[in-house]
Parts: C-alpha cells; structure tokens; sequence
C-alpha cells in the first residue's frame, strides 16, 4: 500500500492515487459571496488550516487588534493557529477597507468584547442572582 502523507494543494488537481478508488481530494473550491457593507471594516482570507483551530470570531479578533497594520495582522493569525496546533497549511490576508479608521475598527472589536463578556456573564448566572 502507498503512503498518502505527502499531499501537497496541487495534487488536488492531478494525483490519481489521491481520487481512486475513494476521491480523498477534491480541486473544487469553496466558495461564499457576500455583499459589502458600509460598516464593514476588513476582511481576512485563510486557508483551512486556520480554521482547523480557530473560529471565524476568533480571527476576526485576532485581526482587528492590528487594525492599520494588516501584514501584522495576517501574521497574528497565522502564528495564532500555530501555536494552537494546526497541522496544515497556514495562509492569511488581510484586506482592510479604506472607509474605516483603524480607530474605528480597534473601538468596533472592543465593544463586541463587552457585548461577548457579558452575555457569557448572562449564561453563567444559573441561579439568577
């Protein structure tokens, strides 16, 4: 039996080995479109291997700490999924747009901490003191 641990991105477009007799590998993408919004203020693109380890709020978290600096950014996401054990190719981008401050940005992710603090306060509360 052949060893399959050498799997690399291109050989989801031609490696037999890896689509018979079970496809273990596909070159189709995944694929979401969103509408932009105004009040959006970033975007960051990542392979799988961050997401293997981190949810998408944590990247979003992640990233909007080095809201102006967005190659820092990428970095802290990448290194961030490093170190919590991600195995497998590790990419991000940053892409921020040019309508919101990073003051903006930096103030929008500190109020959607608060707002997550507290509802994990709300939940804790099991006798409803």
């Amino acid at each position: 039996a052949r060893d399959h641990q050498y799997l690399a991105v291109s050989r989801s477009f031609g490696d037999q080995d890896l689509k018979h007799p079970a496809q273990l590998v596909i070159s189709t993408p995944e694929v979401r479109a969103f509408d932009v919004q105004e009040d959006d203020c970033f975007l960051v693109l990542c392979c799988d291997g961050v997401f293997d380890v981190l949810s998408d709020e944590e990247v979003v978290q992640i990233a909007g700490e080095h809201a102006g600096s967005p190659r820092d950014a990428a970095a802290s996401v990448v290194r961030t999924a490093y170190q919590k054990g991600s195995g497998d190719n590790l990419t991000a981008i940053m892409v921020e747009f040019g309508w919101v401050p990073p003051s903006r940005t930096r103030e929008l992710i500190e109020q959607q901490d608060k707002g997550r603090a507290g509802a994990e306060e709300e939940d804790l509360d099991m006798f409803g003191d």
